[in-house]
């Protein structure tokens, strides 16, 4: 992953406020008669990414770039308008709600849609699963999230995370922390991308897409989200600094921290 900003001194600061909190929040919302991970299983991470037919892929804050150094994605001129597909999806430790793509760009209105049939789908999956915990919304500081707090609050009612949510707002320039953009991105642009687009199709990019969501394992998304908890410690411990994402020749994570969690491949 490679970050699209910079992370100012304050940033550090608001991880690590943030990471601390998060971590308290989801000890003490563990039910005693319930297995310990069950309090990361009330969380949902929601998000979107732009994934491009030269294979590309952007998500707030963060791009994922090629495999192949020889050939690095950021000497490709940018595609054009059409040439790409908006992702949105949500997942927990055990469900995965998605892909819900759209070509080309989305606004608020449309995310605000997306976040009404999740919110549906939801509905539909606690009364089959008759789960007595609330669950948590998060999603990250993205423009695009603008305007859905009402939402939120009321399908969520103190229980979200995000701009302007009582319950807790995420920091920016943070995407080493959610499990979309450090795991589910990364995972599907390496499935979809396996055979180079010949040609800027959408159509052939949205069904590659949705494939590769249908591989995608219970497993791996209990690893992603286990994963979460276990960097909010990295974070903390490096006092607000990054995790595994790349900016440069700044912000590089050593080895060792790299190597202090486990990981899924990629």
């Amino acid at each position: 992953m490679h970050l699209n900003g910079k992370l100012e001194k304050e940033d550090f600061v608001n991880r690590k406020k943030f990471a601390k909190a998060e971590l308290e929040r989801i000890e003490l919302s563990c039910p005693l008669w319930d297995r310990p991970v069950q309090s990361l299983y009330r969380i949902w991470f929601g998000g979107e990414a732009k994934f491009y037919t030269n294979g590309r892929v952007e998500c707030h804050n963060v791009i994922h770039m090629a495999d192949n150094p020889e050939n690095p994605e950021s000497k490709i001129p940018p595609p054009r308008t059409n040439s790409y597909v908006t992702v949105f999806a949500v997942m927990n430790a055990e469900v995965i709600f998605g892909p819900y793509i759209t070509i080309g760009k989305v606004d608020n209105n449309t995310y605000q849609l997306y976040l009404k049939k999740f919110v549906y789908e939801l509905q539909q999956i606690r009364r089959i699963q008759n789960r007595l915990y609330d669950p948590i919304f998060m999603h990250d500081d993205s423009s695009l999230h603008e305007g859905a707090n009402a939402f939120l609050e009321e399908q969520f009612p103190n229980y979200w995370i995000g701009p302007g949510s009582p319950h807790g707002t995420w920091p920016r320039m943070s995407p080493d922390m959610n499990p979309l953009c450090f795991f589910l991105w990364g995972h599907i642009k390496n499935k979809v991308y396996e055979t180079p687009f010949t040609d800027n199709d959408t159509t052939e990019l949205g069904n590659r897409i949705q494939h590769a969501f249908t591989e995608l394992h219970p497993d791996m998304l209990e690893e992603a989200v286990k994963a979460y908890k276990e960097r909010l410690k990295l974070v903390v411990k490096q006092d607000g600094g990054l995790v595994d994402v790349h900016d440069d020749d700044e912000n590089v994570t050593k080895r060792q921290d790299c190597e202090a969690i486990e990981l899924m491949e990629w």
